[in-house]
């Protein structure tokens, strides 16, 4: 998503940005571009993921709300989209973070149990669904 200008955090605007961006990503009426799901905890929005396809592979992206972080929210989303796309006959999923996101770089190296590659910034993991 790009990025919306104005303080941190969850901001009126940058919600709004953010369910547009993904509404034009996966309602698109000819293609679609990704499959977006909401994370809910006991009826709750904590965040949101997706599964984006690129042929036989598959990246998948995660967002959840700072307050919902490190409750283990994320390691289960890994691991259902992770089910989903390989359900779906995707052969690899890949996930890409920062290099300072050790949530995430967690997620990518014990959850999908990925290859990683770091370039610069970019941690980007690979995993084998076969």
């Amino acid at each position: 998503m790009p990025p919306v200008d104005g303080p941190p955090g969850w901001t009126p605007e940058r919600r709004r940005s953010f369910v547009e961006f993904h509404r034009r990503r996966a309602l698109h009426p000819t293609r679609p571009t990704e499959r977006t799901f909401t994370i809910t905890l006991d009826g709750t929005v904590v965040g949101a993921a997706r599964l984006e396809p690129h042929g036989d592979d598959v990246e998948a992206g995660i967002w959840i709300t700072r307050s919902y972080r490190n409750h283990g929210i994320g390691r289960i989303v890994t691991t259902e989209l992770r089910r989903l796309a390989a359900e779906n006959g995707a052969h690899h999923l890949t996930a890409s973070t920062t290099l300072g996101n050790i949530a995430a770089r967690r997620l990518i190296d014990t959850t999908l149990r990925a290859r990683v590659h770091i370039d610069n910034d970019c941690v980007t993991g690979v995993s084998d669904l076969d």
